[in-house]
């Protein structure tokens, strides 16, 4: 069973309607609303998404959403360019095991897009978490 809000923002529908996608797709637009360094207009794009008030896909069509994930892609490039070919096949190995439910609701359960602050560049309650580690997109 699917949230409304995943429902109403389109999440569901980008992911094929599967529950354990529509979990990891949300808890990783979690984590990088929650990232310090993602502008706040950026931010609360996300937050209409994650709260059912906009469309996945039109946000991931804006402007600031391709430029932001752009440099963020060229990050993961260069750290990908760093792994041994077994981390590299690792990465790649769609038979890994899935990332539980439970990781994936406890990463994405401190974001309240309700509650984003408004006119804030940046939030210090995100300052002390690293992400960095669990958010891999599979």
């Amino acid at each position: 069973m699917t949230d409304s809000r995943d429902d109403a923002s389109g999440i569901t529908n980008l992911v094929g309607g599967n529950p354990d996608d529509v979990r990891e797709l949300r808890a990783n637009l979690a984590i990088f609303a929650r990232n310090a360094d993602t502008p706040t207009h950026v931010r609360r794009l996300v937050s209409d998404v994650l709260a059912g008030r906009r469309n996945v896909r039109e946000v991931f069509r804006t402007p600031e959403f391709e430029k932001l994930v752009g440099s963020r892609l060229a990050n993961i490039e260069t750290g990908l360019d760093q792994l041994g070919d077994e981390q590299r096949a690792e990465v790649w190995n769609q038979e890994r095991p899935r990332t539980s439910a439970g990781t994936l609701d406890s990463l994405r359960a401190p974001y309240n897009p309700t509650t984003e602050p408004e006119n804030s560049e940046h939030t210090d309650e995100w300052d002390d978490e690293d992400f960095s580690r669990n958010s891999y997109l599979r």
